[in-house]
């Protein structure tokens, strides 16, 4: 992550993190549509910090203020132009868990699936999977609290024109990184 970094030590260069997780995710085989959401909300966090004018630094505070200004908000509707805005709370999760830790979670509920190792990429070992079915949940999950987090991811994150919860749609990828080179 060092070449992520600004010219302030310990800052990470808003754009380059941006590019470096789009990369990472096009690397995962994200689908061109998931990686598009989520550049487009990378997108708006820029033009956000620009407009504060705010450094070109990642930030938790300047997610959270972001996310305060954009989020969405319990029965809003969206105007022409602001669909981004669904999206906004996993664009800003993926791109948080990237800049701390270089690693993309796997989400609630997800198959892991995928493992994979690449022994020497650019003197780095990196430990990769991704997962699929995010959202489903096993037979013992107890009903009630099941019932109560579909419902708001649901109204989180909306539905497709056939009902299905727009998160259930999306792939997930994660690695660690920053290993010595396997030998």
């Amino acid at each position: 992550m060092d070449s992520l970094n600004s010219d302030v030590p310990g800052a990470l260069a808003l754009d380059r993190l941006c590019a470096a997780a789009a990369q990472e995710l096009l690397m995962r085989s994200y689908t061109t549509r998931t990686l598009n959401r989520y550049k487009r909300v990378w997108e708006r966090l820029t033009e956000f910090a620009h407009a504060a004018e705010c450094a070109n630094e990642y930030s938790r505070d300047l997610a959270l203020r972001f996310e305060q200004a954009y989020g969405l908000r319990e029965g809003e509707q969206l105007k022409k132009g602001e669909h981004w805005r669904r999206h906004l709370v996993f664009g800003i999760k993926v791109l948080d868990d990237f800049a701390r830790t270089g690693i993309l979670n796997v989400a609630a509920g997800a198959e892991s699936t995928g493992l994979q190792v690449v022994e020497n990429l650019g003197g780095h070992a990196y430990i990769m999977s991704n997962n699929q079915h995010q959202g489903d949940w096993i037979s013992s999950t107890p009903v009630a609290p099941r019932a109560s987090l579909e419902t708001k991811a649901k109204a989180m994150f909306g539905s497709n024109h056939r009902g299905t919860a727009n998160y259930r749609l999306d792939a997930h990828v994660g690695y660690i990184g920053g290993l010595p080179a396997f030998k």
